[in-house]
């Protein structure tokens, strides 16, 4: 074989065994001719390595022996299978159809003449049969031949990364390895039927869609082969996914709702529910597994059986029939015959034959009809059985023949402390006791009158009361005798004064007398004890030593004032011009020993250290006076405020704020604190609202 035909040979089954391999030589036969416009260095199938095939008998005649080359004869070539190869005959006028290629079934391998069927993807091989099969691998060491392993796809491709292909090569999208050529515009790419991505300065396959074909999207700045029509919609599950605009891939459109099935890409309520066995009146039916239609599975009807529960029974009643299910309810059976709807028959009413009758009888009673006593069936249809009581002697009371244990209605004592009251049919009576202090007297609870069996005094007279209390049995005056009467008994008197102060000796005598000899007190005993009470005061009294006396809460005082303009004891107490006396002038006096005089008093002189004003404004801190320098965290001493200068003002130590304007350089990092109160405080204050370093909790003094 020489000149072209060789070259035609070589190519066809260098092609098919790669193909056969799971090697894809992607790129190779239009751009390693040199012929533009064939091919954008991927894989274009069977048709793409024909293509190329033609390409080189369209180049013949260039290499031909006009062209200086060894001319083109009848040649015959089998390929490594001993599959005969087309004949090329002499000349190159066209190739013998002798043989018949045959790809029935197949996607992949040769094709009984020397061609192939088909080129597997990148990530397949050519099985068997002449299908195109996923590699699965775990590791490199699985993949046939130079196959690498991509984990994440547990497939074998021709690269994973750039490192996996020949220098000046870059593994693509399609798992690939590419020619990379360097570029700097359009024109340096057009030989490769590439563009030029002036950023990265390569050629690429595309940059924008256009770049494609019309079959094609761009990814990654590759041409790969739409994997869907624009707008195609198919259904997964529920959810309905459709072709992306540039036919690269199928996304999530709408999901279907739980009541729906999807089919064809649409959304279609369901008719049924999805894969279940049901009971359609009498015929079981068996839904499909997305709910959009039913079959038949049998009909339950032609053996005389209904359908329920998802299968062919027999009923348990007579389909729409009435009947009793017990004495007082009525059963209706339903249509299907496998369950009742029982109706209770209404109060008072017992079933029969289907329907509710009224009572007969009480059910299941015992009752009086007058004097006779009388049994109920427990339906209430019938009475089972029936005595006269008087023929007993007896009176039929709450359905039975009984004796009377009481008048009915009476009121009667059961004892002395226990009323009762018979009930209305004289079958029982209720006990009524008595409450304490009572007693029964004719069916009615009386007040005692005295302790039941006691014997007690009252005053000289001793008494004795009967066993129930209804009345005293015995009275006894015990000082007709000269005897004292002691626990309901007269007994002998002996005077008894210990530890009584005054009132009577138990003996008709006295033991002391409380009068203390004062007119200001009223005198009284109480329980032998004495009581000496003021009298109202401004009552009258005299004492030895009192000019004149009044009394004034239980003391008899001198009525005579005492006065300023005269140097004698005006008043008898032994004092001369004191305090407060008749015509006395008002001066002040140091209480808080500060050496200023704030304390009023009223004198007939001036006092020793005292003042004719008022000076002090807090006489009682000695911390508080006119002119004080000091600060103070704590109010003064018996008086409201701080103001412990005296100048009816409260003036604050520390005034200044590191955040209000206008700021001071140091001061208050807050609103300033009242009197007495904590705050935080800043030493360092460059600028409103910052402090330099941190703020400190101290208390506002003021003064």
């Amino acid at each position: 074989m020489t000149g072209m035909g060789l070259r035609l040979y070589w190519f066809l089954h260098w092609n098919q065994s790669e193909m056969n391999g799971g090697v894809a030589m992607c790129g190779w036969s239009a751009r390693g001719l040199g012929a533009p416009g064939q091919g954008r260095g991927k894989c274009r199938g069977a048709g793409g390595i024909l293509a190329a095939a033609l390409s080189l008998l369209a180049l013949a005649p260039a290499c031909g022996n006009g062209a200086g080359g060894p001319s083109i004869g009848t040649e015959l070539a089998t390929d490594e299978d001993g599959v005969r190869l087309s004949e090329i005959p002499a000349g190159g006028d066209g190739l013998d159809l002798g043989c018949v290629p045959d790809c029935t079934g197949k996607d992949c391998g040769t094709d009984g003449c020397g061609g192939i069927c088909g080129v597997c993807e990148s990530s397949q091989t050519c099985a068997d049969g002449g299908k195109c099969v996923k590699t699965e691998c775990i590791s490199s060491k699985d993949c046939p031949g130079d196959l690498v392993c991509h984990e994440e796809l547990s497939a074998c491709v021709v690269c994973v990364t750039s490192d996996d292909c020949p220098e000046s090569f870059e593994c693509g999208p399609d798992w690939d390895c590419h020619e990379v050529f360097d570029c700097t515009s359009d024109k340096d790419c057009k030989t490769h039927d590439l563009v030029c991505d002036k950023v990265a300065g390569v050629c690429v396959e595309c940059l924008v869609e256009v770049d494609c074909a019309e079959e094609e999207f761009c990814q990654d700045r590759f041409c790969l082969a739409d994997v869907c029509n624009t707008g195609d919609r198919e259904c997964d599950g529920l959810q309905i996914i459709e072709c992306r605009s540039d036919g690269g891939a199928l996304e999530p459109a709408e999901l279907c709702s739980d009541a729906q099935y999807c089919e064809e890409g649409e959304c279609h309520d369901q008719a049924c529910p999805p894969g279940k066995t049901y009971c359609s009146s009498l015929l079981l039916v068996e839904c499909d597994s997305i709910g959009k239609e039913t079959s038949t599975v049998e009909d339950c009807g032609k053996e005389e059986k209904v359908c329920y529960d998802a299968a062919c029974v027999t009923p348990l009643c007579k389909p729409s029939a009435n009947y009793c299910k017990d004495a007082t309810t009525i059963a209706h059976c339903m249509e299907d015959g496998m369950a009742e709807n029982l109706v209770p028959c209404p109060k008072e009413n017992f079933c029969d034959g289907g329907t509710c009758h009224p009572w007969n009888c009480p059910a299941g009673k015992e009752f009086c009809d007058g004097d006779v006593h009388k049994v109920c069936d427990a339906a209430g249809s019938k009475v089972l059985f029936e005595e006269d009581c008087l023929e007993l002697e007896q009176v039929c009371i709450e359905g039975k023949c009984q004796k009377l244990a009481c008048t009915p209605l009476e009121v009667f004592c059961l004892s002395d402390f226990v009323a009762a009251k018979c009930s209305e049919i004289g079958l029982d009576y209720e006990p009524l006791p008595c409450d304490p202090g009572y007693y029964c007297k004719l069916g009615q609870c009386q007040a005692q009158v005295c302790e039941p069996s006691s014997s007690y005094c009252a005053g000289p007279v001793a008494f004795t009361c009967d066993a129930i209390g209804s009345a005293i049995v015995s009275e006894v005056n015990c000082a007709e005798s000269q005897l004292l009467c002691q626990s309901g008994a007269c007994v002998p008197c002996v005077p008894a004064c210990a530890g009584k102060e005054c009132g009577p000796d138990g003996c008709f005598g006295t033991c002391g007398s409380c009068d203390d000899g004062d007119d200001c007190t009223a005198d009284t005993c109480n329980k032998g004890i004495c009581s000496n009470t003021p009298v109202t005061n401004g009552a009258v009294c005299k004492k030895p030593g009192i000019c004149m006396g009044m009394c004034a809460d239980g003391v008899c005082y001198e009525m005579a004032v005492e006065d300023c303009a005269t140097p004698e004891d005006d008043d008898c107490d032994g004092k001369t011009n004191e305090v407060n006396a008749k015509n006395c002038s008002m001066f002040y006096t140091d209480m808080d020993g500060d050496g200023i005089a704030g304390t009023p008093v009223c004198m007939c002189q001036k006092p020793a250290g005292g003042s004719d004003k008022n000076e002090d404004c807090c006489d009682s801190d000695k911390n508080a006076f006119p002119g004080q320098k000091l600060f103070f965290d704590k109010p003064m001493n018996g008086c409201v405020g701080f103001d412990y200068n005296c100048d009816k003002k409260e003036e604050a130590e520390t005034s200044g704020s590191c955040v209000a304007s206008p700021c001071a350089l140091s001061g208050w990092f807050q609103p300033a604190p009242g009197c007495g109160q904590t705050g935080n405080y800043c030493a360092n204050c460059p600028s409103c609202g910052v402090c330099v370093g941190f703020t400190e909790k101290i208390l506002q003094k003021c003064r």
